[in-house]
């Protein structure tokens, strides 16, 4: 049996919804979760709920805040099994992950590179320790550019809620960046 005509021109916007919106959706699972082996898998569920939901989906909020809810779902989901079998998050040392990110660009200092890839790796571990709420707020505001009224929609809270959270949220980031450098530096001292 073939299929209808509306349902392959379905078929093709949805096509166009993922080869549209996949580099969001990746790069929100990445830095809601850390750099994961599993981030394929993770976004294919994210696009497999969003093909479940579209008949459903009224388009009281734009499409993107829906997949961006969706994505949150998805990495909360996520974080809920990784706690449960309280497996460590994978080393950003793994030379096979992201080496493309680490090549020196030519203006640059490479140490300057090095100090800014350290300082990065330390705020990614640093945001895994705050809570889920705290970290999706920082990462919609502050990586995504999403504004009070997006992650209100996205995370279903209030506005008053969404500025709690990341005020406390860059407080707390704050403190343990600061003491995670603390350490290292006491730790060169000693050495």
């Amino acid at each position: 049996m073939g299929q209808s005509k509306t349902a392959l021109a379905n078929a093709a916007q949805f096509q166009e919804i993922v080869e549209k919106e996949s580099p969001v959706v990746f790069r929100l699972l990445a830095r809601l979760l850390g750099r994961r082996d599993n981030l394929e898998d993770l976004a294919q569920e994210v696009f497999l709920r969003l093909h479940r939901a579209m008949d459903h989906f009224r388009g009281e909020s734009s499409l993107s805040t829906f997949l961006y809810r969706i994505t949150v779902n998805v990495a909360h989901d996520e974080q809920t099994r990784t706690n449960q079998r309280r497996q460590r998050l994978p080393s950003r040392d793994d030379l096979e992950s992201g080496w493309h990110e680490r090549l020196p660009g030519r203006d640059r200092h490479p140490l300057d590179d090095m100090i800014r890839t350290q300082f990065r790796t330390v705020v990614e571990e640093c945001l895994g320790l705050l809570s889920e709420r705290e970290r999706a707020c920082l990462v919609l505001f502050y990586q995504e550019g999403r504004s009070y009224e997006d992650i209100r929609r996205i995370l279903d809270i209030p506005v008053g809620t969404v500025k709690a959270h990341l005020h406390r949220g860059r407080q707390r980031l704050r403190a343990h960046v600061q003491d995670r450098l603390a350490t290292r530096d006491r730790g060169r001292k000693t050495e």
